[in-house]
């Protein structure tokens, strides 16, 4: 009997999006048990679990790059743009205040406080930022 040598493979729609993420033997995807061959990628993880080398390991919806072999985030807003270095980046930097949790606020195109900051105030996000009810 042949010994299975199991990994981890990543279905891959045609929109370059990761449909799923499965542990398998090569054989059992080259014999197309789970649907066509050539859109399973193999994908790896070291002993912590954390991603190879090659960027992240992959979740449902990442997106995948065919010319860099990397996996990626999909866009998290609509204003992020993607750098060479296949990270999303705001419009404008996060704050760097370490004492609150930021949160984007994608309709206001900026930073607010998140609900577990020093400086939130307990009231829900308005145009304007927390607490802001324009009145």
């Amino acid at each position: 009997m042949d010994e299975l040598n199991l990994t981890y493979f990543a279905e891959i729609d045609q929109t370059d999006t990761v449909i799923r993420v499965i542990v398998a033997d090569q054989g059992f995807i080259d014999r197309g048990v789970v649907g066509n061959p050539s859109n399973w990628i193999e994908c790896f993880t070291d002993e912590d679990g954390k991603a190879n080398s090659k960027k992240t390991f992959p979740g449902r919806g990442y997106k995948y790059d065919y010319n860099s072999g990397l996996f990626y985030m999909s866009q998290p807003y609509p204003s992020w743009t993607l750098d060479s270095n296949f990270d999303w980046n705001p419009p404008t930097p996060m704050p760097e205040e370490v004492d609150n949790t930021w949160i984007w606020d994608e309709s206001a195109q900026e930073w607010i406080v998140g609900a577990n900051s020093a400086g939130y105030n307990g009231q829900p996000a308005g145009p304007q930022g927390p607490g802001n009810d324009n009145t």
